[in-house]
């Protein structure tokens, strides 16, 4: 090699090499890597090794069971989890955990005392003496330390980043009566997917308290007199040993997910309601009864929730299409350290290590420049190739994970070096943004950020914007009958439709959340009638879907409808995110409170749900009926709900007698507010005989004749309590 190719080698070298330095100082092949991971994870998955832990679950069917057979609404009386705790533990269950937050009294119901049901639960968790309870951790400068010494460790060596306080922790009695205290807090930090589990957090003073999966491994019989200490990158517990990362978390080695994990799932599981009979049956008669397969025996049970209104269902690698109930990522990361089943990383934490290795892969590939294409292009792939088909073998047999990802990374890098000049031209670099974002926005928002980059640094403002969500009916069960091809298919034909509905109105797409779409109007291009033009791109993407569903059923597939949630008021806008990865997208309670709209049409019996406030700046132009007053869960505050009907045209009527069908529902819905029962019903019923079946009336015909039966508290006042997400 000549001096002058030799000079230009040995600068493409340098040249490369910082740029790995600075790369992985920025941490920017983390998330590469990890999304490699999670490839490998779903692609060669492997069954549950041992039987260990069994999952009792809150699923859909247990609330309407208990609500249908039993008249309890959630959250259930404690006293239900009193005849589970006697049953599991009489058929010899080791441990039974209660991934569920007890941190208040429970209260007086039709047929249960608060005190009486409390007390019922502190007893069997006192005479079995088996239970674990749980908390949560939360960052705090002011670190607690005041909980009981059997609760947490005191841990040598183990330096955690950052101090925790812990809050609602069990009351006070069942606390005294647990065998053992663990944290459900994840901390999932920037990751869109759980990878990992927190050990401990640091509570100050030398205490550290365990992770829900960590307490209940250390609460197993055979670990009762064990030591913890700590060895480098590593928790010692007896002779037994669990890595952790710089981090101090635990790398979680999933099994196969079964299904998503709420639909089959790792572990056995089964039904709360199901359990529940038998165990109401067992106390009733000393009996167990005829038939009953829970085994439980030597097991530790975990009792948890993948119902999706009760918010404790999560992402991980192994759930692309659905999420993981949080009690299974535990019950994981518990089974792993039973078995001692951990993944081996090679040289993650070695800088030196990856080095060398990133430096024989820029070598190769600089060689490129100087050597004919014929020659070195094909050796180049040959040698990755070998690399990651022998990284890929060694993962799928022996869970020895190599991470790779950097090197082909500076590779791409180290190539394009080659190119970069034809890269840096003012008209190349608008090229590609609206290359890059002509997808997703609006011509004039391609527009406005090509004639100024700036737009793409973060930053936000408050504004006020409309905010829409909608969602498929219907979609899980859509996806459980498709395979990902045919799934994608469908779901791309929807979404591409639906996305030119909302450009075509001045909209801005935020993102897809799965079969979900968000969008929102006033932003980045100023907008004053945002609200008007939000309510007239739902009414069109109604339409198209009518279009949509009459195609999918000529062509045999599902016709799902659609629900839309909508809201209007200040949020903040603009690019957040890192320095590396961002979006432009909005936040703010008020986008919270559009998200919340959207799934409450399910409780409704309605399609399209709008706010009080996008209905006070659109009532003049579209027909609406008031639906209900609604408190969202988290908020105090109720907001009055609107059904959107249709818009208001000149010469145009959706029926003629609209007037008169809204006024005489919400004369009706008056009398409903007022606690006039008996009226209100009548009302509803004429109504409905008038013009036919409504689900909305339906729904609150039901609310009726449940108040009828139960007549509501005096300081009642109308207000739908939102129970989902």
């Amino acid at each position: 090699m000549g001096n002058k190719k030799t000079r230009l080698f040995s600068g493409v070298l340098t040249i490369t090499l910082l740029i790995f330095l600075v790369l992985n100082s920025l941490s920017v092949f983390r998330p590469v890597e990890e999304t490699l991971l999670d490839i490998k994870f779903r692609t060669f998955q492997r069954d549950l090794p041992e039987n260990d832990v069994a999952l009792i679950m809150i699923d859909e069917q247990s609330l309407d069971k208990m609500r249908s057979d039993f008249g309890i609404y959630w959250p259930w009386p404690r006293e239900v989890y009193s005849y589970l705790h006697n049953y599991l533990s009489s058929k010899g269950a080791s441990l039974i955990v209660y991934d569920i937050i007890m941190d208040q009294p429970d209260f007086d119901r039709t047929g249960f005392q608060g005190a009486t049901s409390d007390q019922a639960l502190e007893v069997s968790m006192q005479t079995y003496g088996n239970a674990v309870m749980v908390g949560y951790s939360n960052p705090s400068e002011i670190a607690e330390t005041d909980l009981p010494d059997r609760f947490t460790y005191e841990i040598p060596g183990l330096d955690l980043e950052g101090t925790f306080s812990v809050s609602n922790l069990p009351v006070p009695a069942f606390l005294e009566a647990s065998r053992a205290l663990g944290s459900v807090s994840i901390l999932a930090g920037n990751e869109t997917l759980i990878r990992n589990l927190p050990l401990f957090f640091d509570l100050g003073g030398k205490r550290f308290l365990p992770s829900l999966s960590m307490a209940t491994y250390l609460a197993l019989p055979e670990h009762k007199d064990d030591s913890v200490t700590v060895e480098e990158n590593k928790v010692l517990i007896g002779e037994e040993e669990i890595r952790f990362n710089e981090e101090g978390k635990y790398l979680v080695n999933w099994y196969s997910s079964g299904g998503g994990g709420l639909e089959g799932g790792t572990f056995p599981n089964y039904s709360f309601v199901s359990v529940l009979r038998n165990a109401i049956q067992f106390a009733q008669t000393g009996v167990e009864p005829e038939g009953d397969l829970i085994d439980v025996k030597g097991k530790v049970v975990m009792i948890g929730a993948n119902a999706a209104g009760l918010s404790d269902i999560k992402s991980t690698p192994m759930s692309p299409y659905e999420p993981f109930p949080g009690v299974e990522i535990h019950a994981t990361a518990l089974q792993n350290f039973i078995d001692g089943d951990f993944i081996t990383i090679v040289g993650s934490q070695s800088l030196g290590y990856r080095l060398v290795l990133v430096l024989l892969i820029v070598i190769l590939s600089s060689l490129v420049f100087f050597r004919p294409y014929q020659l070195n292009i094909p050796v180049t792939i040959a040698v990755l190739f070998l690399v990651s088909a022998g990284g890929l073998y060694l993962f799928s047999a022996y869970r020895i994970w190599i991470p790779t990802a950097e090197s082909f990374v500076m590779l791409s890098i180290t190539v394009g070096i080659g190119f970069v000049v034809k890269y840096v031209t003012e008209g190349i670099e608008k090229k590609q943004i609206r290359s890059a974002f002509g997808m997703y926005v609006q011509k004039e928002l391609v527009d406005k950020i090509t004639d100024n980059p700036g737009l793409l640094k973060l930053g936000g403002q408050k504004k006020e914007l409309t905010i829409i969500f909608s969602d498929l009916e219907g979609f899980t069960s859509i996806s459980e009958k498709y395979d990902p091809q045919d799934l994608v298919t469908f779901l791309n034909e929807y979404l591409t439709e639906m996305t030119n509905v909302v450009f075509r109105n001045q909209g801005t797409l935020d993102k897809y959340i799965g079969d979900a779409i968000m969008a929102f109007w006033g932003a980045p291009l100023d907008n004053d009638n945002h609200a008007y033009h939000a309510c007239k791109c739902i009414l069109e993407m109604r339409k198209s879907l009518s279009v949509l569903q009459k195609k999918w059923k000529e062509e045999g597939k599902p016709t799902p409808g659609v629900r839309f949630g909508i809201n209007t008021g200040e949020v903040v806008v603009g690019n957040m995110g890192s320095g590396e990865r961002f979006d432009y997208t909005v936040l703010g309670d008020q986008v919270n409170l559009a998200a919340r709209l959207e799934p409450a049409n399910k409780e409704f019996g309605t399609k399209i749900l709008m706010s009080e406030f996008t209905h006070e700046k659109i009532k003049d132009q579209f027909y609406t009926r008031e639906a209900g007053k609604i408190r969202v869960k988290g908020k105090e505050i109720p907001v009055t709900i609107f059904e959107l009907l249709d818009e208001k045209r000149k010469g145009m009527e959706v029926r003629e007698d609209m007037e008169e069908w809204i006024g005489e529902y919400e004369a009706a819905l008056e009398l409903y507010y007022n606690g006039e029962f008996d009226e209100a019903a009548t009302a509803f019923l004429a109504f409905e005989k008038k013009y036919g079946d409504d689900d909305l009336v339906q729904g609150y015909l039901k609310k009726i004749a449940h108040y009828q039966a139960f007549p509501p508290l005096d300081e009642w006042d109308g207000v739908h309590e939102q129970i989902s997400k």
